[in-house]
């Protein structure tokens, strides 16, 4: 009874000061077929003192059907604790199951497993006829994926490293919405929703709880599916093929080459809504049917196959064609923040700000010449700890790699750059993402490769091609280790200004790097959208405020908008629309609050105000989440006042001040809708 009198003094302190008190119990053990032992847990003293008692919910998909487990424990559970107070906690994590222990992973991670691609059959080079047979190892092994329709539960089976049996259950909107209609049935108080935020759980559960309070059913049942893609090396569509993720004996793929040479991309991604969009992107091959060599005397003539020709091994049901542009690779929309989690190793505090915030990701930009000081010599201290405070808090990385070694770079740069041979950076990426395989999710090939002083100076240096050989040479080298993880091409200043040799407009540049092969060596696109002292809304065309000291000629650079639309039409230009837009860094700089006047070139810091900032900042992510076709936002920056000092002009941008107390844009960034 002493941890129930306990409940009951902390009812009475926390009522006192007009609180209330919301206690989490464990699942009871079940003794007999009409009663439970709660173990330390007196759920009848509980119940009469707490003003909620929340109780977790069973993951099996035996205990959660109809006149399972979880109905005999609710129907003890109403007469133990008055329904009212009595709360489901459901997450929004899947999880696994092994020996009697369960272990949460997120949807987007399982679905990410599954989409690995291995060759069964063939090879990467064939000729005209000759056919090539892609596989999903794990898939196979795992004897296919298993649908329950009642509970509307996804299920396999796996084994572990030493050949132990592992359940795995997928969390999406579909079951959730199931396991709510306990709810209504044992008319209980209300449901507590856990981890909905993580990036990679299903979006859509948003939608089912919705659809919950408003009493309608708009979320769509389940329907996994492998979405087949090939395109030619220039990114043009050439065909396509969708098939039911739980068609055990229909998810390889026969591809027959074609008689038109050249290279082409077989990719697959993961869809949950029937292939109309993409949920998480798997594996891709590239193959190369090469120019035939002319025989004198040939003994055989190719069939005639003008397009390349998919053969499911099982026929679908019935699918829509996929529309490239509602195809968006990588992980969905997502918030995060950029700290600077070298200089200040106080990570906990950095950590519990993330949380505060309700963010997911956080971007960390990595001077590649503080951990490589010579070829083959690594010093991962600082990285790991930074990987180990965010895995083990819930928190996504995304790290941007930047600045060769001295040693590596070519003996003429003024200004730090890359390297000489493209070569010494794919090692350097191929070490970091098997170290840290599978807990970085994300990698920033460089940053703002159009402006001199991020690639070696002045002097004709800029060169989007040359960039697109550092890219392809990353994204080949982070892919051997970890084909899971998300390669995001390097985001481009908006600069304004375009004399190819201090800058390059950032439009041309995009669009150079398309010219380059940008299509083929990213899965989505960076983006720096600044947004000066203009409203993120604003159209750069027509908007216009006399007040503002910093006035220059219309231009997108100076507009969120206007750099986020340039883009996503060059996108679109080059066949690559159905990628997203990673907004790796943006912001609004105010220097209100901080006592001191702008930094020298940031004169428009004192146009904005902290509610101005405020409320931009919350409007630009509504925009991105409204677009449809941005991945992660980076807000710039979280500490880097504290780090730095309220006098540089990275401290304008901060959302807490140098003493760590929060600026208003803080709070309403906690407390925006997500």
């Amino acid at each position: 009874h002493e941890f129930s009198d306990f409940i009951a003094g902390l009812a009475d302190a926390l009522h006192s000061e007009g609180k209330l008190l919301s206690v989490m119990v464990e699942l009871p053990t079940m003794i007999s077929e009409y009663g439970y032992n709660s173990g330390a847990y007196d759920w009848g003293a509980i119940g009469k003192t707490a003003d909620f008692v929340v109780l977790p919910i069973a993951t099996t998909i035996e205990a959660c059907a109809s006149g399972g487990d979880m109905e005999d424990l609710l129907g003890w559970a109403v007469g133990e604790v008055h329904r009212d107070k009595l709360h489901l906690a459901i997450s929004a994590m899947s999880y696994q199951e092994q020996e009697g222990e369960t272990i949460a992973c997120t949807y987007g991670d399982v679905l990410a497993e599954l989409g690995e691609v291995a060759i069964a059959e063939g090879s990467q080079m064939l000729i005209p006829g000759e056919s090539l047979t892609l596989e999903l190892p794990k898939l196979k092994d795992a004897g296919g994926l298993n649908y329950d329709a009642e509970t509307a539960t996804y299920w396999y089976v796996r084994q572990d490293a030493e050949g132990r049996e592992q359940k795995v259950y997928l969390t999406n909107a579909a079951s959730v919405a199931y396991r709510l209609l306990w709810i209504d049935q044992f008319r209980l108080g209300g449901v507590v929703l856990a981890d909905v935020c993580y990036p990679d759980s299903d979006p859509r559960i948003w939608d089912a709880v919705r659809d919950f309070r408003n009493q309608t059913s708009s979320v769509a049942q389940s329907d996994l599916s492998l979405v087949w893609t090939i395109s030619t090396d220039e990114g043009d569509p050439v065909g396509s093929q969708i098939v039911p993720l739980d068609a055990a004996e229909g998810t390889s793929l026969v591809w027959t080459a074609p008689n038109n040479p050249g290279n082409y991309i077989i990719s697959l991604s993961i869809s949950d809504d029937g292939g109309e969009t993409t949920r998480v992107q798997g594996g891709s091959v590239e193959v190369e049917v090469p120019t035939a060599t002319p025989s004198p005397t040939p003994t055989s003539t190719p069939t005639a196959t003008p397009t390349p020709t998919l053969v499911p091994t099982a026929t679908p049901k019935p699918k829509p064609v996929v529309v490239a542009q509602s195809a968006m690779p990588g992980t969905g929309f997502g918030y995060g923040i950029q700290p600077d989690m070298v200089t200040d190793g106080d990570h906990g505090r950095i950590v519990s700000h993330v949380h505060q915030l309700g963010f997911g990701w956080i971007k960390q930009q990595v001077e590649w010449f503080r951990y490589n000081p010579g070829p083959g010599q690594y010093d991962w201290g600082t990285l790991d700890r930074i990987v180990d405070a965010c895995a083990n808090n819930g928190i996504n990385v995304m790290f941007s790699v930047v600045k060769a070694p001295h040693w590596a770079r070519p003996p003429g740069d003024t200004d730090e750059g890359p390297p000489a041979d493209p070569n010494t950076y794919g090692e350097f990426l191929k070490a970091m993402a098997a170290r840290y395989k599978g807990r970085v999710k994300a990698y920033e090939i460089w940053n703002e490769q159009n402006l001199y002083y991020e690639w070696g100076g002045r002097g004709g240096k800029l060169n989007a091609g040359k960039y697109v050989e550092l890219l392809k040479v990353a994204y080949g080298a982070i892919k051997s280790v970890d084909p899971g993880a998300i390669v995001i091409s390097g985001a481009l200043t908006p600069t304004g200004y375009n004399d190819g040799d201090t800058a390059i407009d950032d439009r041309v540049y995009l669009e150079q790097m398309y010219q380059a092969g940008l299509a083929r060596y990213c899965d989505a696109v960076g983006a720096h959208p600044s947004g000066y002292n203009n409203p993120p809304d604003a159209d750069w065309r027509s908007y216009s405020d006399p007040s503002k000291t910093f006035n220059p000629p219309p231009h997108p650079s100076w507009f969120f908008r206007g750099t986020m639309e340039s883009y996503r039409n060059i996108m679109v230009k080059y066949g690559d629309g159905h990628k997203r837009i990673w907004v790796t860094e943006f912001g609004w700089a105010t220097v209100e609050g901080l006592g001191v006047p702008p930094a020298e070139g940031y004169g428009y810091a004192a146009d904005n105000t902290e509610a101005e900032q405020a409320q931009w900042l919350v409007r630009a992510y509504e925009m991105g989440k409204g677009w449809g076709w941005v991945g992660v936002m980076f807000l710039w920056n979280l500490n880097f006042a504290p780090v730095s000092g309220k006098e540089n002009e990275k401290a304008a941008f901060g959302i807490v001040r140098d003493n760590w107390s929060p600026r208003p844009a803080f709070a309403a960034l906690a407390h925006m809708p997500k």
